[in-house]
């Protein structure tokens, strides 16, 4: 009996291993596509052209080169978001967890002293960013009681306000590997 079973586990061992690297390749691409919030108005991911609702065709950066643009970049839990009736965007609240760059120009914001690298007074800070907004208008929607990494601006140094280099790129979903992607580009 083992060996009439012995050519048929050759043949199936090969098939399911395949079944399985195939499935793992597509779950290792879908978690790819929806670790950046604003990758979801098109398939496809990071590069290309994106298209919204209101026809904006923006290319895609990657986030390094978002990072690299942006005044402010920090990860932080978003402790409240301010929507209003008949508001495209609003604002949302962020416990900082980290700075990674602008630290000087969020402890200004904040009034508070900078201390080395203006990262340690800075943790444990509550901050306001506005204009963030539903997808179908090339923004970054938010949910509560969630970590992103936030790509900012401040042109009048008094606000944080959401840095879109391309549609929905103002917010990444705060993981490991993006943090890493983060470091590596400043």
């Amino acid at each position: 009996m083992r060996a009439r079973l012995q050519p048929l586990l050759l043949l199936l061992v090969p098939a399911l291993l395949l079944v399985l690297w195939a499935g793992v390749g597509e779950a290792q691409r879908s978690h790819t596509q929806e670790q950046d919030v604003g990758s979801r108005g098109k398939k496809g991911g990071g590069m290309g052209v994106g298209a919204c609702k209101n026809g904006d065709h923006q290319p895609r950066l990657s986030l390094s080169a978002r990072v690299q643009r942006a005044q402010v970049v920090f990860y932080g839990f978003v402790t409240r978001v301010y929507k209003k009736k008949n508001k495209t965007t609003y604002p949302a609240e962020f416990f900082i967890v980290n700075v990674f760059k602008g630290a000087d120009l969020v402890a200004k914001l904040l009034k508070v002293d900078g201390g080395y690298g203006g990262v340690y007074n800075l943790r444990d800070k509550r901050v306001n960013v506005t204009n963030f907004g539903p997808r179908e208008d090339c923004l970054s929607p938010l949910e509560e009681q969630r970590t992103f990494i936030i790509l900012a601006t401040s042109k009048s140094g008094r606000k944080l306000r959401a840095h879109y280099d391309h549609p929905g790129g103002a917010a990444v979903q705060w993981s490991k590997e993006n943090e890493e992607e983060v470091w590596r580009s400043l």
